[in-house]
């Protein structure tokens, strides 16, 4: 007795491609933006904290 399997949608819409393919480039947008500012600001904020020495 042969039972047959349920097919498997495992393919996605287009409006699901998009909002992950929008989600992975906010999240490498938010990354950059982040690395822009803490590189900007750490000689500041270790020049304050007297740790000017520690900086690679």
């Amino acid at each position: 007795m042969a039972q047959s399997s349920p097919k498997l949608n495992v393919g996605m819409s287009a409006a699901e491609v998009r909002s992950v393919i929008i989600g992975l480039m906010l999240a490498i947008f938010l990354g950059a933006l982040d690395q822009t500012i803490v590189s900007v600001a750490l000689p500041k904020m270790s020049g304050d904290l007297e740790g000017f020495g520690l900086l690679a």
